[in-house]
């Protein structure tokens, strides 16, 4: 599972529109992803347990949201501060369920997200 440090929400699969927005635990296979190392270099896909499709922005554009695709999109996976200037992020960084995963530029905990191992 992936698990945001503020929020302790989520990301959590809908698996009739396959959207992916923050959302409280449940345990359920729609909230657990599996990663696979891609290549050179930290780039890794994340797949989803339920569906089998893939975690992706919706465009490349700063703010845009998050839903699964057939094909893998590679991240880029790093406990640093060297990584890509576009983080995935809880909106409103609150507990409530439903909330929109964005990808905005990198700033503050409600963009620290952990695995967790379900």
């Amino acid at each position: 599972m992936l698990v945001n440090v503020n929020t302790d929400t989520c990301l959590d699969e809908n698996l009739g529109n396959n959207w992916v927005r923050a959302w409280g635990r449940n345990i359920g296979d729609n909230q657990k992803w599996l990663l696979d190392r891609q290549g050179p270099g930290r780039r890794w896909s994340v797949r989803n347990v339920a569906s089998g499709r893939f975690l992706c922005p919706e465009s490349d554009d700063p703010g845009t949201g998050l839903r699964t695709e057939e094909s893998p999109y590679l991240w880029h996976i790093t406990s640093d501060e060297q990584g890509p200037r576009l983080c995935i992020s809880a909106a409103h960084a609150d507990e409530e369920d439903n909330k929109r995963v964005l990808l905005p530029e990198r700033k503050g905990d409600k963009q620290v997200w952990y695995f967790e191992e379900a």
